[in-house]
């Protein structure tokens, strides 16, 4: 058996050991942070979602299952509205963002356009 190979299985068997560690460490880190970082806002993000989702469900359009839904998920105190909430803004806005992008890119296409077909 050669040193280089020798080398290489000895990194191999690092990087599979380190690999799970490194992983565990930076999952407990990441939920660390969501954790301390909803427990700081939590009184407040708390209100401030049961008040906006409560909106949504006293909203006519809503369907009764939604309704159902934000009732059993506004009834404790859990920071799960806030999640919800989180996900639903994006929902709407990512789609805003697009639609006004797609506006902007039609303007300059219909600009484009009227330049070039003016004189005929």
């Amino acid at each position: 058996m050669s040193i280089s190979s020798r080398i290489e299985e000895t990194l191999e068997s690092w990087s599979a050991k380190w690999k799970d560690r490194l992983r565990g460490w930076m999952a407990s880190w990441l939920m660390g942070g969501i954790n301390d970082f909803l427990a700081g806002n939590e009184a407040e993000s708390i209100g401030l979602a049961q008040d906006n989702l409560n909106k949504i469900r006293d909203h006519p359009d809503t369907p009764q299952e939604i309704k159902d839904l934000i009732n059993k998920l506004t009834a404790g105190t859990q920071p799960l509205p806030v999640i919800l909430l989180v996900v639903i803004a994006a929902f709407m806005v990512i789609p805003m963002v697009i639609s006004i992008y797609i506006n902007i890119q039609n303007q300059q296409i219909q600009t484009i356009y009227e330049m070039c077909w003016r004189n005929y």
